[in-house]
């Protein structure tokens, strides 16, 4: 009987500590559930900014390697003329060229 004693005894004890422990139980597993949620809020929020970061500096280098000028105007030749925006520059010798910017800019047209 004794020994029935003792074990009544101590689940006497796990009673009376059960409900203090099963309130800590819930207490624990409900601020782990709130800290992994935080810690995945802020673990998306880095991805994030990693991303525009990356997507940043991929601009920045692809922006570094465009020429201005190639991007405004039209470089090229004709021949052996010189184009800008298919505008002909220079001039052979003996041989004006006849170009269009004179009408653009509206100065008066060369005469043929």
């Amino acid at each position: 009987m004794e020994c029935t004693g003792a074990a009544v005894a101590a689940a006497a004890a796990n009673v009376e500590v059960g409900p203090h422990r099963a309130g800590r139980r819930r207490r624990y597993w409900r601020d782990l559930n709130a800290f992994q949620d935080e810690q995945q809020a802020f673990q998306s929020e880095r991805d994030s900014l990693l991303l525009k970061h990356a997507y940043a500096t991929e601009q920045l280098n692809r922006l570094r390697k465009t020429s201005v000028y190639d991007e405004v105007f039209r470089i090229w030749h004709d021949g052996h003329f010189g184009t800008i925006n298919n505008c002909r520059l220079g001039r052979e010798p003996g041989h004006m060229v006849h170009s269009r910017p004179t009408r653009v800019l509206g100065l008066p047209a060369e005469s043929d």
